[in-house]
């Protein structure tokens, strides 16, 4: 693979966002299930055991940059032996995501005491109380999804830098939010609107079934997250250098992933 997407450079076919591709995504490899069941473990891990599916997620999409839409190729399984290095990687965007949601939550906590404030003052004049609640729970999610607009090209950026300062470059996440809103709020939408029945059947499996459907989820979401990427790159965006990662082959029959040295820079 090359150290630069070929085509950010106006080479190859334009990407496409592929909504249900995310959830698919998993199962491109003969051991899909073997693969989901090992994320839902890391699931049962609190808080850790979700970076560690985060950062192994991250070397995935990474390692398939150039050829994500090829889902002939499959994708390496996940390893526990690298445990240590999937937790690093997925440590990044956690911690760029908690140091920004305590600069955001406040923002967050004066809206609705405002709105609970304006509420109250209304009294029991119901039309009026009906409307203004309606028009309440429109800006509350509105602001949400304005968050979410900034938040995914933060931690996108991190996970793929694995640095804590730089992630916050603004004009990049500007530049980054700017181009691909529209496909970061479809994709918030997409996501919400699918997690509903994939939580309703996990629960339906004696609650079991919902440390999978987590684990699909993160997979999924993250799958969307660098399927934003690729088109915000197709559309001029700067590139992000990641830190070498070890670069794979496609399962070959009979055995694992075969480990190749990393690529040269180009010229």
């Amino acid at each position: 693979m090359s150290s630069v997407p070929y085509y950010s450079h106006g080479e190859g076919p334009v990407p496409r966002m592929r909504y249900w591709a995310a959830y698919k995504f998993v199962w491109t490899s003969r051991n899909g299930w073997t693969n989901l069941l090992l994320a839902s473990v890391c699931v049962l891990i609190p808080i850790v055991g979700v970076l560690v599916l985060i950062g192994y997620i991250r070397d995935v999409m990474l390692a398939r940059l150039d050829t994500f839409e090829d889902d002939s190729l499959g994708y390496p399984d996940f390893n526990f032996s690298l445990f240590g290095e999937y937790l690093q990687r997925g440590l990044w965007p956690f911690l760029v995501s908690l140091v920004a949601s305590l600069v955001v939550l406040p923002v967050i906590f004066v809206f609705v005491f405002a709105g609970f404030l304006a509420v109250s003052a209304l009294g029991h004049n119901g039309p009026l109380l009906v409307a203004a609640m309606t028009v309440l729970g429109i800006l509350y999610f509105a602001l949400i999804i304005g968050l979410n607009i900034l938040m995914v090209p933060l931690t996108l950026r991190a996970a793929i830098l694995e640095e804590f300062g730089p992630s916050f470059s603004w004009p990049w996440i500007k530049d980054f939010a700017t181009r691909m809103w529209r496909e970061i709020v479809l994709s918030i939408l997409f996501l919400m609107v699918t997690s509903i029945p994939l939580v309703l059947v996990g629960y339906a499996m004696c609650i079991v079934g919902v440390y999978p459907a987590i684990a699909l989820f993160t997979i999924a979401q993250w799958h969307l997250h660098f399927q934003i990427y690729r088109i915000y790159l197709s559309r001029g965006g700067a590139y992000v250098p990641p830190k070498p990662i070890a670069q794979y082959v496609p399962n070959p029959p009979g055995g694992f992933p075969v480990q190749l040295p990393p690529p040269l820079p180009r010229p």
